[in-house]
């Protein structure tokens, strides 16, 4: 419960109802206390004032006492039936004019309810002529106000519900789309990629075969794969002919010291010259269609100019004509 004091000053007339002769432009002057300030009174033995409060807990009555006579009644929710009446002591014997509004009259409830209050005058017989004056300065009551003490943070106002509705839909949509748009954006960047990593294998493989192209065209290669460091086999122990030439061979055993040594000679010769010209010959039999023919090889060194010009054993051969030609 938050309490909160509300004042009525005396010349607030909505709130307070007047009946009988009032004044009330007069005032007070404390000058003991410095203050100053309106009040409404009057003389009138009927004269009174009623005020109906909202729910309250307390109730306050401020007026100022007099040295004349003052005799006052309070009676808080009067029912015709039952109406309780409460006397007001209103008499200061020392009052000089100079003494600020006082407490009259107060009271309190537990729970906060609505009430009636009339205040009357009447006449007080203490003095001549039964004199009582009734003062007003304000009157004073305390409320709940229902706020708690610290303020809260005022809450947002709630948004209708199909405005609320459409503002979620509406949300939901944008994020949707966006991540529909990041996720398709993501798949481009992957395909252009593994495009670029593709295209860049198929150049290094080119670039690869083209340079494996340039090696083997800059070597001679054998159309055979025959290898040059492969063991060549002897040559077969036949005549070597050459066109217009007989056989360097003579019969068996006519073989001289000379062709002995002209045929190992001729077997060192033909080894070396097989072994480097094996790879070309093999070329040429891939690239060329026609045949094969003999060819001269030239002289043989360190032959006698009858051996180099007459084939081997040919005086054996020709001994019987050229001997018959002599007869």
């Amino acid at each position: 419960m938050v309490l909160k004091n509300v004042t009525i000053d005396d010349r607030d007339t909505n709130t307070i109802k007047y009946q009988g002769f009032w004044t009330h432009d007069g005032a007070y002057n404390a000058t003991s206390v410095g203050k100053s300030g309106t009040l409404s009174s009057t003389n009138d033995p009927n004269a009174n004032f009623t005020i109906d409060t909202p729910p309250i807990v307390a109730f306050y009555y401020f007026g100022v006492k007099r040295s004349r006579g003052g005799f006052y009644q309070i009676c808080i929710d009067c029912y015709p039936e039952n109406r309780q009446w409460l006397s007001i002591d209103g008499v200061n014997s020392t009052d000089d004019g100079k003494n600020p509004p006082v407490v009259l009259f107060s009271t309190n409830w537990p729970d906060p309810r609505s009430h009636g209050i009339i205040v009357t005058n009447r006449p007080d017989t203490r003095f001549p002529n039964s004199n009582s004056q009734i003062t007003l300065d304000q009157l004073v009551y305390t409320i709940d106000d229902g706020s708690p003490a610290p303020a809260p943070s005022p809450l947002p106002s709630p948004s209708p519900p199909g405005k609320s509705n459409g503002t979620i839909i509406a949300v939901a949509s944008s994020v949707s789309v966006i991540g529909t748009l990041l996720i398709l954006f993501i798949v481009f960047l992957v395909l252009r990629w593994r495009r670029r990593r593709a295209a860049q294998a198929r150049r290094n493989s080119d670039a690869a075969e083209s340079e494996m192209a340039q090696t083997y065209i800059g070597h001679d290669v054998d159309p055979f794969f025959l290898s040059h460091d492969q063991n060549i086999p002897p040559p077969p122990n036949k005549p070597l002919k050459n066109q217009g030439r007989s056989s360097f061979d003579r019969p068996p055993g006519h073989q001289n010291s000379s062709s002995v040594a002209m045929n190992d000679t001729t077997q060192s010769l033909f080894y070396s010259q097989a072994s480097a010209s094996q790879s070309t010959a093999a070329q040429n039999m891939y690239v060329e269609s026609t045949p094969r023919r003999e060819e001269d090889a030239g002289s043989i060194h360190g032959l006698s100019p009858q051996e180099e010009t007459l084939p081997p054993n040919y005086q054996d051969a020709t001994r019987s004509r050229m001997t018959r030609v002599a007869s």
